[in-house]
């Protein structure tokens, strides 16, 4: 009865750990040798040659000693030693009662009864006082072993949840590695492929990790045990390049991330070369790194723009959390649980499921941009298609007024189809090429074709608009202050971009031309735009120059265009004024052009006022002489940075959602906050509610048009600048606005340079911003 009293009570529900201080022992090499030939006879005095031991070497491994006398006064007789937390090479159990001992081995060399676990169970009667003494050994342990005794039935219960959870996460890394392989082979996507790969090495890591492989097909090397986790390591980083596209946007990040495949790969290989506890640590220091680098390349991706980073990031950071928390039983003694493990592998899978959204994420945003960029090439599509309806109809006027010259129609028809037809076969040509080319420096020339055509088409809608309110004597000039220098610089800069390889261009503006002066800025602009285009077209070696200057006595602006071109003769000189005459006629023609520029350069200088002369001789080049009397506002430099523009608060009045959309990403790109209303109504009532400091005007609206929107704006002594955004370019309708009281014309399609010069000119010229 004393021997009996000494012993600890098993309940029904209880749990006893065998590492208390008095039931832990290291090894040594006598006990070592006694444990392998035979049982003890008398395991507590065994023990007490032993030295009590107060933690395990996880590094280095080593044998350790259980021993404990336990009394069963539950009413189960069927119990488990249950070893978890740690990779275990071998255990043995020595169980005593009625003067007999049952020996029991397992561990990770040997075979073992229960899969996934080294657990040993067995039977002792209710009230029978037994020992219990047990030998664990290993070359290194993961994380510190447990070593618990327990009912059956508690036990089966707890193995049961945990194989749920474990072949649960095997079952979802299978899948997501099935389906991405075939996704990665079939979209020929890399990332897929690496991140597949990644699955399918961890899946067989953790599956040697949780004796699966041993167990299975008795594969006990411990090859299996940590080499693959490198390898892991390898196809994670690879992924990473690839998902995070960084080799086109940080090529510095891809040499460290190669170089640290080409390290996990050699210290993959390198496992004889060190010992089992130093070969984990190595891989924690390993996989530490990885975790880091992923992180911070991922925070750098997402924060430069890369939306499809968001997972990315949250992956990883899951992960770390998963790690930390398996790691805290290594420092804080009190957080000890014996799933580490578990915890790990469910952060892995939670990290593996993140990064598949991070997959689709980017499949999602791939798609959308798409759609936005299709949106625009159909809206683009759409206006040309306005525009030649429109142009087409302008011409069968024409062509009504003219039925007397025949053939002069013929040209007529047969130049505007080519000339209408050339920019608009390059749009639509664009558009259904898009869906078929889907490296992005193709769609980038597409674009480029696309906005060439769409500027051409401009060009020439905007010389048949003229021609027409010309021919009728209805173009009367809309006067208002503008800045000469800004423009020059504009239409020069879009000179660069026409000129033939090998031409020089060379652009003086003297000192005296003053800053700003009176006069109708979109006529002016189009006169000159159009005799540079003449002087790019015609020139194809030697040099274009552009000088201006001022003549005080005349009060005129002086330009002088001068060209090393084909030229003209005598002949075609005296004609060059008509409509529809080129240089070159005729199908074999080698310029391009509807013949109406030098028409309208010369209607248009009536128009202001100006005197236009041309000199030419063929093989020489061409000189054409502008002066252009104007009233002078300021000769005064105006003083740079007035105002900040990213300060600006904007409201777009714009019925067509697209097109409010389009000019509110523009206006975004240069750094200002705009606000979209759909109608003049709405404006007046956003105006009266918020404080703006310049609105963006359509003419044609639903419920109230721009100009009345104007007129009751400015009733209500609002004087912000308010500029009119039109596809109607007529004078008409550009005098009705100045009359109303807005500032300044922008005719659509709007350019992101035309838009940033008017926003600049109106808002640095008025008071400064309202903070």
């Amino acid at each position: 009865m004393t021997w009996a009293e000494s012993a600890e009570v098993l309940q029904d529900d209880a749990v006893v750990s065998l590492m208390g201080s008095e039931t832990f022992y290291s090894a040594t090499p006598a006990a070592l040798s006694s444990a392998v030939s035979s049982a003890p006879a008398q395991p507590a005095e065994f023990v007490k040659q032993l030295k009590p031991a107060t933690a395990i070497d996880t590094v280095n491994g080593g044998g350790y000693w259980f021993y404990k006398k336990f009394i069963n006064e539950s009413q189960f007789n069927h119990w488990v030693i249950d070893p978890s937390n740690s990779i275990i090479d071998s255990l043995r159990v020595y169980v005593y009662q009625n003067g007999q001992v049952n020996q029991y081995s397992s561990g990770y060399l040997h075979d073992f009864k229960h899969g996934l676990s080294y657990a040993i169970d067995f039977n002792v009667q209710p009230g029978q006082v037994f020992e219990v003494l047990v030998y664990m050994e290993s070359r290194y342990y993961t994380y510190t072993p447990k070593v618990e005794i327990k009912s059956y039935s508690q036990f089966y219960h707890q193995f049961a949840v945990k194989n749920f959870i474990v072949f649960a996460c095997f079952g979802a890394i299978l899948i997501l590695a099935c389906y991405n392989l075939f996704l990665g082979i079939w979209v020929r996507d890399r990332s897929n492929l690496y991140y597949s790969a990644y699955l399918l090495l961890s899946l067989v890591s953790w599956l040697a990790a949780f004796n699966a492989l041993s167990d299975w097909f008795a594969w006990k090397s411990y090859w299996f045990l940590i080499t693959p986790f490198f390898l892991t390591v390898s196809c994670n980083t690879l992924y990473i390049i690839h998902f995070l596209n960084l080799s086109s946007s940080n090529p510095r990040f891809v040499k460290y991330c190669y170089g640290f495949v080409l390290l996990t790969l050699a210290m993959a290989a390198a496992m004889p070369l060190f010992s089992m506890g130093e070969y984990m640590l190595l891989y924690g220091v390993t996989s530490s790194i990885w975790l880091l680098g992923a992180l911070y390349i991922g925070i750098k991706r997402l924060l430069s723009g890369y939306k499809p980073a968001r997972f990315f990031v949250l992956a990883f950071v899951v992960l770390a959390l998963g790690v930390v928390a398996s790691s805290l039983p290594i420092f804080i003694s009190s957080t000890q649980y014996s799933n580490q493990y578990v915890v790990t592998l469910i952060a892995q899978t939670l990290d593996m499921l993140l990064l598949a959204l991070a997959l689709a994420d980017r499949i999602n945003i791939l798609r959308a941009d798409k759609e936005t960029a299709l949106s625009k090439m159909v809206e683009t599509e759409s206006w040309a298609m306005a525009k030649e309806k429109e142009a087409n109809i302008k011409l069968q006027q024409a062509l009504a007024i003219s039925e007397d010259e025949s053939q002069r129609k013929s040209d007529f028809l047969r130049m505007v189809s080519h000339e209408l037809r050339t920019p608009l076969y390059s749009i639509i040509s664009s558009v259904e090429q898009w869906d078929e080319i889907e490296d992005e420096r193709g769609r980038k020339d597409l674009l480029e074709y696309m906005s060439y055509g769409a500027a051409r088409l401009r060009m020439q809608v905007d010389n048949l608009v003229l021609l027409a309110e010309t021919d009728n004597d209805e173009l009367e000039p809309t006067a208002g202050p503008f800045e000469i220098r800004p423009l020059l610089d504009a239409l020069c800069d879009n000179t660069k971009g026409l000129l033939n390889p090998g031409v020089e261009f060379v652009y003086r503006c003297h000192k005296s031309v003053p800053v700003s002066c009176v006069s109708d800025a979109y006529l002016f602009q189009h006169m000159l735009r159009t005799v540079l285009e003449n002087a790019c077209k015609y020139t194809e070696h030697g040099k274009i120059a552009l000088y201006v200057q001022w003549d005080d006595d005349d009060g005129s602006l002086m330009i002088e265009l001068t060209d090393t071109g084909c030229g003209m003769t005598q002949a075609q000189q005296r004609i060059m004024f008509n409509d529809f005459v080129q240089v070159s006629r005729g199908l074999e023609r080698s310029s391009e052009g509807l013949g109406i520029g030098l028409t309208v350069c010369y209607r248009l200088s009536t128009v202001l006022g100006a005197d236009l002369k041309i000199q030419s001789e063929v093989g020489v080049g061409t000189v054409v002489g502008l002066s252009m009397p104007v009233a002078v506002v300021s000769q005064a430099a105006v003083p740079a940075n007035i105002g900040n523009i990213e300060k600006a608060r904007v409201l777009i009045v714009e019925d067509n959602v697209v097109n409010a959309q389009i000019l509110q990403s523009l206006v975004g790109l240069m750094g200002a906050q705009a606000s979209i209303v759909d109608s003049g109504q709405e404006a007046l009532k956003a105006i009266d509610e918020s404080v703006f400091d310049i609105v963006l005007m359509d003419i044609q609206m639903p419920v109230m048009d721009g100009i009345t929107a104007t007129r009751w704006i400015r009733r209500r002594n609002h004087f912000m600048p308010i500029v009119a955004v039109t596809a109607n370019s007529d004078s008409a309708v550009r005098s009705r606005c100045m009359e109303v009281g807005m500032n300044d014309f922008l005719v659509k399609p709007i350019r992101r340079g035309d838009l940033q010069r008017v926003m600049e000119r109106q808002l640095f010229s008025s008071k400064p911003f309202r903070s």
